[in-house]
This record gives structure tokens, sequence and C-alpha cells, in this order.
């Protein structure tokens, strides 16, 4: 991804730090990925992307979804249509967003601006 000019990968999850250690490790995330941990799903609702699994006993989760920030701004947003699926969330996917030249692309792919 650095070659597409990806300066950072980060995976956010609506889950505490050693959750997303251990899953880290078992997946065997090396270095050039983030994993954040978002227990308070602060920045879920923020980007209404929450889903309310609590008569699954999970409480607060995030829906499935890619984003591409630059500078600060989204400029694409990759929502899942289910919220769940991984259609059009996946690395080959963002990767063509990211390489898609700037006056063929397509800055909000999915259900429109995030929040």
């Amino acid at each position: 991804m650095s070659a597409a000019g990806v300066d950072r990968i980060v995976c956010i999850s609506v889950n505490d730090p050693f959750v997303m250690a251990a899953w880290g490790a078992s997946q065997g995330v090396g270095e050039g990925i983030v994993l954040a941990a978002e227990g308070n799903a602060q920045f879920t609702k923020a980007v209404g992307t929450e889903v309310d699994a609590s008569r699954g006993q999970m409480g607060i989760r995030s829906k499935r979804y890619a984003m591409v920030i630059e500078d600060g701004v989204v400029t694409t947003f990759l929502p899942e249509e289910d919220g769940f699926s991984a259609l059009v969330s996946t690395g080959g996917c963002v990767l063509e967003a990211v390489q898609a030249s700037s006056c063929a692309r397509r800055p909000w792919i999915g259900r429109g601006p995030v929040g």
C-alpha cells in the first residue's frame, strides 16, 4: 500500500485494547497496521456506523466499512450495504479508490457522506 501513497492503515473496532492486541497477534498483524480500540464507540457513533447488538449480548458495535482520509478529510467512504459483509470494504477496493485518478474518482461510494 505504501507504493500507492498510503501512509497508514488503521483498523478501528468497538472493543478494548486487550482484545485488539490479542486479535492482532493471532492474525499476525505487524507494525504496519494500527489496531485502534474504541471501547465507548464515540468515533463509530460520530460517523453513523453504530449498530445495537444488545439482543446478542454484544452492546453497541460498528458496521463494516473502509474510509480513505487525505489531509484530515474523508475522501472515500466504502460502507458495506448490510453492515457486515466484506465486499466493498476490502483492501482491494480501498486500493482501487486510492489509485483512481482524481478526475475519475467517486468521492462518496455507497450511502453518501459520513455523519
